[in-house]
């Protein structure tokens, strides 16, 4: 039944990956999107983000494109670049 009431309200995912992901966003002063992406499950998941898109960790500055691993247990943080 929620998907069918997602489907007719047209709300769709953060982000299009696992559902083993909890994806949260959070807009800064300046407008940009920041994504936290944590992994609750006990084996490292890995995740396909939008293609053509590109993220700075904020945890680690690296550059973030199509793909990306989170380890058992723990978080990313994405800026939208």
């Amino acid at each position: 039944m929620a998907t069918e009431i997602c489907r007719q309200t047209n709300v769709q995912p953060l982000l299009p990956i696992d559902s083993n992901i909890e994806v949260t966003r959070r807009i800064t002063s300046n407008g940009e999107s920041v994504y936290f992406l944590l992994n609750h499950q006990q084996q490292a998941r890995q995740v396909t983000l939008p293609k053509g898109s590109t993220y700075t960790s904020l945890l680690d500055g690296a550059t973030v494109k199509d793909q990306l691993t989170i380890p058992a247990m723990d978080a990313v943080v994405l800026q939208a670049q």
